[in-house]
C-alpha cells in the first residue's frame, strides 16, 4: 500500500507511535462491542489489530487506544483518546477547546497530504462534532466528537477499492451500546482465567450454605436503590455451580462492572483470581478502593509467585460446619488479612485484621430464629457500634429473599422513627433452569461470548 495510507492513524493523517498487537475475538457476531469506551460497529467482526498512540496538538495532550479494520472496500480505524492539559485530565468544561486543536491539527495534516477535505456539523450522543470528506486520490470518511469522556475518531478510507457510500455505510454502523450490551462486552473482555473447579469431598460447608440460600441456586444478580421511584442499580452477581460453590462473582459500580472475581480450588483451599474492570464514562472511573490481589499481576523484585491464583483463602471450620478463621494469602506467599468469627447465639461477630493485627473491619450480624439476617452494624476498631440496620423481607417460592428493605431508626419509644436507607432486590436463578448468566438473559440480542466460563 502507498506511503500515505501509513501515514493515516485515525483517516489520513496521524501517525501512530507505540506497540501493536492481535486482538483475540470477542464475539461471534458482525458486530464488535468495546466495552470500556462503550461503543458497537459492524465490520464482520473484531479488529485486526490494536495500537496506542500519543501526539500534541497546542496545549493539548491527545492519547489513547485504535482499532483497525480492514477488508476488500478499504480500511477503518476508531480512535479513543483521553485529552490532557498540563499532565491533568481535560475537565469537560475545556473539551470544546481541546477539540478545536484538534480540528485545526487534523486540517493542516490533510492539507499537507494533499487532500481536499468538506466539513459539516455532525452530532453524536449530545456533542456537536464534525464529520469530513475527501474523494479522488483518497476516499475518506471521518466523524469526531466527545463521548464517555474521550475524544473518539471514527474513520473509513481506501485508495484503490470501495467507494465513498460503502464507506459511510460502514461508519454510520457506529453507535453507542445498551447499558445490558456494554455489560457483557465487560464482563468478556476482562474476566480472570478460570481456576479449576473441583472441589475436595472432605471440605466442610458450601458458599451457598454461608450466604443463606436454599436450594440449587445457580446465579444471584442483585440490585440496589436509595428511593422506590429510583431506578434499579446492579450492585453485585454471584454465581454458582451445581456443587453450591462460587465460579464468579461481579462486583458493580455506577450499574456497570468493577471487580470480576474468578474463584476455584488449588491444593484443596479455595482460591480466586480477580481483575478490575476500566470504565470510561466521564474521563477515568475512580474505583472503589477494594483491595485487589490477582494472578494477573506479576511478582516484585525477588518475589516468588505462584501464577495459578490471586488469593488462596485457607478456613478453619468448627463443629457445626461453620468457619470460626479465614487466612487470605497472596500468590507470592504472604498473608493479606485474617478473619475471624464468634458466635453467640443468634449473634456473630466477624473481624478482619491485617497481617501485622491492624484493624481492617468489624461487622456484628444478628439473625432470628429461622437463621434470616435482621439487624447489621459495623464495629470500630475500639468496638463501638455504629447506628444499627434492620432488614425486612419478601420471599420467592423457595424461601430466599427477593425484596429487601434496609432501614436505620432514630429516636426513642414514641418518638422512634423509621427512615428507609436502601432497597435491594434480587433476581434468582436455579440449576434446575436453563443457566444464561445475568447480563445475556436481560439483553435482548443474546450473543455467545469468548469467555465460556460464562455459559
Amino acid at each position: 500500500m502507498p506511503n500515505i495510507v501509513f501515514r493515516l492513524l485515525i483517516a489520513i493523517f496521524l501517525l501512530g507511535i507505540g506497540f501493536v498487537f492481535h486482538l483475540c475475538g470477542q464475539t461471534s457476531s458482525t458486530e464488535f462491542h468495546e466495552g470500556t469506551t462503550g461503543y458497537s460497529v459492524d465490520f464482520g467482526g473484531p479488529p485486526e489489530y490494536r495500537e496506542y498512540i500519543s501526539f500534541v496538538s497546542g496545549a493539548y495532550k491527545f492519547s489513547g487506544n485504535v482499532l483497525d479494520w480492514e477488508d476488500t472496500v478499504g480500511r477503518m480505524r476508531i480512535a479513543s483518546l483521553f485529552v490532557e492539559r498540563d499532565r491533568l485530565l481535560l475537565p469537560p468544561a475545556q473539551r470544546r477547546q481541546s477539540y478545536t486543536a484538534f480540528l485545526t491539527y487534523a486540517r493542516k495534516e490533510m492539507s499537507k497530504d494533499g487532500l481536499t477535505i468538506s466539513e459539516r456539523p455532525f452530532n453524536f450522543a449530545g456533542f456537536a462534532g464534525v464529520e469530513m470528506r475527501s474523494s479522488g486520490k483518497v476516499e475518506l470518511i471521518e466523524r469526531s466528537f466527545f463521548f464517555n469522556g474521550q475524544l473518539v475518531i471514527v474513520s473509513a478510507f481506501n485508495e484503490k477499492s470501495g467507494t465513498l457510500d460503502e464507506l459511510t455505510a460502514r461508519v454510520d454502523s457506529f453507535r453507542e451500546l445498551t447499558e445490558n450490551e456494554r455489560i457483557i462486552a465487560l464482563i468478556d473482555a476482562y474476566s480472570p482465567l478460570p481456576l479449576p473447579r473441583t472441589a475436595p469431598a472432605s471440605f466442610a460447608s458450601t458458599d451457598v450454605f454461608e450466604h443463606r440460600l436454599k436450594g440449587p441456586v445457580a446465579v444471584v444478580r442483585e440490585f440496589k436503590r436509595k428511593d422506590p421511584s429510583d431506578e434499579p442499580e446492579f450492585s453485585i452477581e454471584y454465581r454458582y455451580d451445581r456443587s453450591g460453590f462460587l465460579s464468579i462473582e461481579v462486583a458493580f459500580s455506577g450499574g456497570l462492572p468493577e471487580v470480576i472475581t474468578s474463584w476455584g480450588w488449588v491444593n484443596g483451599n479455595r482460591a480466586n483470581r480477580q481483575a478490575s474492570v476500566p470504565v470510561h464514562l466521564d474521563g477515568y472511573r475512580v474505583l472503589s478502593g477494594r483491595m485487589i490481589v490477582s494472578g494477573a499481576y506479576g511478582p516484585g523484585d525477588g518475589d516468588d509467585v505462584d501464577v495459578r491464583f490471586g488469593v488462596m483463602v485457607e478456613t478453619e471450620f468448627d463443629d457445626f460446619a461453620r468457619p470460626i478463621k479465614r487466612k487470605n494469602i497472596s500468590n507470592t506467599g504472604d498473608l493479606v488479612s485474617i478473619i475471624n468469627y464468634k458466635y453467640l447465639g443468634n449473634t456473630i461477630e466477624r473481624h478482619e485484621t491485617d497481617a501485622s493485627g491492624g484493624f481492617i473491619s468489624s461487622l456484628r450480624q444478628v439473625f432470628d430464629t429461622d437463621g434470616i439476617l435482621i439487624q447489621e452494624l459495623s464495629l470500630s476498631d475500639r468496638g463501638d457500634p455504629s447506628l444499627p440496620r434492620f432488614f425486612e423481607y419478601k420471599n420467592d417460592e423457595r424461601g430466599n429473599w427477593i425484596e429487601r428493605t434496609v432501614y436505620v431508626e432514630t429516636g426513642r419509644g414514641r418518638t422512634r422513627k423509621r427512615r428507609v436507607v436502601e432497597i435491594n432486590t434480587r433476581e434468582i436463578q436455579y440449576h434446575v433452569e436453563q443457566n444464561r448468566s445475568v447480563a445475556r438473559q436481560a439483553s435482548h440480542d443474546l450473543r455467545e461470548s469468548c469467555c465460556p466460563e460464562f455459559l
